[in-house]
């Protein structure tokens, strides 16, 4: 079995897109319509999303939470402040590990880690 995707639902199709664009660098892939949602593919190499477009979507009351390596968690965390992006937690040190969270444009959580 191998990783495809995540989907996301949001209300705001245009913005998250924009967000996912600006700060992590994702391509639009792929846009389709399914029993009258809009769906939109976007993919970073092997990393993919699927935008799902609701207009009666608030943010979810459950919290997705995304997490993506990185080689140097400080030029990433350096790269997003350029940008406007700041983190909501971190960044925190472990024996193993460095991570930092971010919140996206639909309350997801936006975890990168350093190992």
């Amino acid at each position: 079995m191998n990783w495809d995707h995540v989907g996301m639902e949001t209300s705001r199709l245009d913005e998250t897109l924009k967000f996912y664009q600006t700060f992590f660098k994702f391509e639009e892939e792929q846009a389709i319509t399914f029993q009258k949602e809009n769906i939109l593919f976007i993919r970073r190499g092997v990393i993919r999303l699927e935008l799902i477009e609701n207009q009666q979507a608030s943010p979810p009351s459950q919290q997705l939470h995304i997490c993506w390596r990185v080689p140097s968690l400080k030029k990433e965390m350096i790269r997003l402040q350029k940008l406007g992006l700041l983190p909501v937690e971190g960044p925190f040190a472990f024996d193993l590990f460095k991570t930092v969270f971010y919140k996206g444009p639909n309350n997801e959580i936006i975890e990168l880690i350093q190992r």
